[in-house]
């Protein structure tokens, strides 16, 4: 009897979840806290990941070669840095979170950090300055479309050859 009244909370509180006007990082927390709890029952807690958000962070470190917990994590190698800022962009631009919950993802304490590399992901992209770059965003965008994650309408650059030989420029405010 308790552990049918378990599952029937537990799903009761999934779709409250879902339904919710939660941040995308509240979400995740409360994810793994009803996942930790469900297994303190031995409740098999399977609902499709609504947190794609841990996928593409998982992706564009698998992608640059690099840890998670380098990509999110205070390193300041090359490397690390240009997967973190794309990261960062690709956050903003596809999961629809204020800048503040961008920092929370990354590990980050500051917003005003994740505004400068957002801007200077769009400077780059409009100034067609570092075309691997521009490139790197092309293909976790396509993985991320092949996922079904975002819409290939809303791939920052449809084709890439295009960007490269048009004036096309990416404008879009900042929410703080």
């Amino acid at each position: 009897m308790q552990d049918t009244t378990f599952k029937t909370g537990l799903n009761i509180i999934v779709e409250a979840l879902e339904e919710s006007n939660f941040s995308p990082y509240k979400k995740r927390i409360f994810n793994k806290y009803l996942k930790e709890l469900s297994q303190s029952y031995n409740y098999e807690y399977n609902i499709d990941n609504p947190f794609e958000i841990d996928l593409l962070i998982s992706f564009t470190a698998k992608y640059f070669n690099i840890t998670v917990k380098d990509l999110i994590g205070h390193r300041q190698f090359k490397d690390i840095i240009e997967a973190r800022y794309i990261l960062t962009y690709l956050l903003y631009k596809h999961f629809d979170i204020i800048l503040s919950e961008v920092a929370e993802y990354i590990g980050k304490e500051y917003s005003s950090n994740i505004y400068r590399s957002i801007r200077k992901t769009i400077s780059i992209i409009n100034n067609k300055s570092n075309i691997s770059y521009i490139n790197n965003i092309y293909n976790i965008e396509s993985f991320l479309i092949s996922k079904k994650i975002i819409k290939k309408e809303n791939r920052t650059i449809n084709n890439l050859i295009k960007i490269i030989n048009s004036d096309e420029k990416i404008l879009f405010d900042i929410k703080l």
